[in-house]
């Protein structure tokens, strides 16, 4: 069977995300898994080298303004799907993941930065497109009201 991977976050485009990868979960008949990543916020550099300090209250409070967004879209989908949380950089994660489960298509937003603030943050859509085998369909936010 096919497979859709859904990568969500706390942008504005995670209902739009929600939604493609829905509607093409559905075209092409495939399960549908929806992968949120938490990037740990602090890192101490010892002398060992870095390890991540844990901060499971921000992570969970994360977790569930974002599966508030997402589940109530993909519980109405009339579609079986499948809820993955990882920790860690997103990228890494998502394409990790990919690799598990071998997608034909991965469906994930942006946020709209332009190219010298995605070189400055980092763009984890960049990023998935270079790293995965399979497409990957890029989802812009919504234009923001005024």
């Amino acid at each position: 069977m096919s497979v859709i991977l859904a990568a969500i976050d706390s942008s504005t485009a995670t209902p739009a995300v929600v939604e493609r990868a829905v509607q093409q979960a559905k075209w092409a008949e495939a399960e549908l898994h929806v992968i949120h990543v938490f990037r740990p916020l602090t890192s101490v550099y010892g002398v060992e080298g870095p390890y991540v300090v844990e901060e499971p209250d921000i992570q969970e409070a994360e977790r569930e303004a974002i599966w508030q967004v997402a589940s109530p879209i993909l519980d109405n989908s009339d579609l079986e799907w499948v809820r993955v949380d990882r920790v860690g950089h997103p990228v890494r994660e998502v394409s990790m993941y990919a690799d598990e489960v071998k997608p034909d298509l991965i469906v994930l937003g942006t946020r709209g930065r332009g190219e010298i603030s995605s070189l400055l943050l980092g763009s984890t859509s960049h990023g998935v497109i270079h790293d995965v085998a399979c497409d990957v369909l890029v989802v812009k936010p919504p234009p923001e009201e005024e």
